[in-house]
């Protein structure tokens, strides 16, 4: 079905879209560093960090394991961080990790190559592995690689939901997958700092590449349970691109949870997210238990 972009695309469209002046930056790593103190407990929780997913590979192909306190064995969430593909790294995710361990789930909060010196399909790529190396790594830290989920916010949304819609080769298809604020079709952000370094190009340059990226293009009715959630005032990653994937997966009868926040916006659902938290939470014991 063709989608009417016409009522948001001038803003898309815009070069502040999915970019931020210096001084902006500044003032929402300030603000991350705070919501991340904010959440420093580790009561209940054990955490064993730098696990590679890679053999022998680049310094991101690393993750952080977070495991409840018990035997086991637990479903498990691999988490991505946001940034833009270019930036940020996976303690971005270290409060929402140990939220999720705590509700007792094994979480793999990994890293992943950046842009522009590993272009898409890359990151893609590094998810595979990880999902992979779960297989590995049951054994040892009591995990069920057979009942995990793929979790990410902004940039780690995009990914998680492109995994979850387009299963790599020999990766198990995930159980759930849980997204905030995610750009779902990439191809209407004509300008964007981040990804055209992502891409490698303008979706005017390399439209098979931007299309190949946007996860709403791969909905399939085996897709994974979804919940998506986004704030209604973020200028950063429109609210419509939620919106709209939600009404692909519906069509496509995809078991669909959308948590639509009328406070927050980009930055605002990442940092005070407690609420959307508890419900990510029921609906993975939903899915995974």
């Amino acid at each position: 079905m063709e989608r009417d972009w016409s009522r948001y695309r001038p803003r898309c469209s815009s070069v502040r879209s999915f970019g931020v002046s210096r001084f902006m930056h500044m003032k929402i790593v300030a603000l991350c560093l705070i919501g991340l103190l904010a959440g420093c407990s580790s009561a209940s929780v054990m955490r064993v960090t730098d696990i590679p997913y890679v053999e022998n590979g680049h310094t991101r192909q690393k993750g952080d394991l977070y495991l409840p306190v018990g035997d086991g064995p637990w479903p498990v969430v691999i988490m991505l961080h946001g940034g833009g593909w270019i930036r940020r790294d996976r303690s971005d995710m270290h409060r929402k990790a140990q939220h999720l361990a705590r509700a007792g789930f094994a979480v793999y909060n990994i890293g992943y190559r950046l842009a522009p010196d590993y272009q898409f399909p890359s990151q893609l790529e590094d998810v595979y592995a990880a999902q992979r190396a779960l297989r590995d790594l049951a054994e040892e830290y009591a995990l069920l690689p057979q009942r995990s989920a793929l979790m990410g916010f902004s940039a780690g949304g995009h990914l998680a939901l492109l995994a979850a819609a387009r299963p790599g080769p020999d990766t198990p298809l995930p159980l759930a997958v849980v997204s905030g604020a995610a750009p779902t079709d990439v191809s209407v952000y004509p300008r964007s700092p981040y990804l055209i370094p992502f891409i490698g190009g303008t979706p005017e340059e390399k439209p098979e590449a931007y299309a190949s990226a946007s996860p709403r293009n791969f909905v399939i009715a085996e897709h994974p349970a979804t919940f998506l959630y986004h704030g209604r005032w973020d200028r950063f990653v429109e609210i419509e691109q939620s919106r709209d994937h939600i009404a692909v997966l519906e069509e496509a009868g995809v078991d669909t949870v959308f948590y639509e926040s009328r406070v927050w916006g980009h930055y605002g659902m990442y940092l005070f997210d407690r609420r959307v938290l508890r419900r990510v939470i029921a609906f993975l014991q939903e899915h995974l238990d």
